[in-house]
């Protein structure tokens, strides 16, 4: 865990987002950051986009979070598969976004999720950079 201050505790989420039906990375697909509070409340850390290699890096300051709070990573995998102009047939989805909550309470500096897209599903898995 890396403390920017005597009051941060910063932890890093990332991804690497892969498309599976171009065999590429998913360079510029939509990503939220949301801090999920046991009360329900929901709070926007961060909207960006994946750099041109599918990846991003967001830091997040846990030093008032509890052992409920989780956080949350969508993305926008409808709206990127509609920005390919596939055929019709491939590019709607019902699957408007992949949507993951993870819980950083036992991650002690970063925590990797990366992703493999396609328009009718998504795989995922997690790894620890912290070794």
């Amino acid at each position: 865990m890396r403390r920017r201050s005597s009051k941060q505790i910063v932890k890093v989420i990332s991804s690497h987002v892969l498309d599976a039906l171009g065999g590429t990375d998913a360079a510029n697909i939509e990503v939220a950051c949301h801090r999920l509070h046991v009360d329900g409340t929901r709070v926007l850390l961060v909207q960006t986009r994946a750099d041109a290699s599918g990846r991003i890096a967001i830091e997040v300051d846990v030093a008032a979070d509890n052992e409920a709070v989780r956080y949350e990573l969508a993305f926008g995998c409808a709206d990127y598969f509609a920005s390919q102009k596939l055929s019709s047939g491939l590019s709607r989805s019902p699957i408007g976004d992949a949507v993951f909550r993870l819980d950083l309470t036992f991650v002690a500096d970063r925590i990797h999720v990366p992703i493999i897209i396609a328009p009718h599903g998504h795989s995922t898995w997690w790894s620890q950079a912290d070794r």
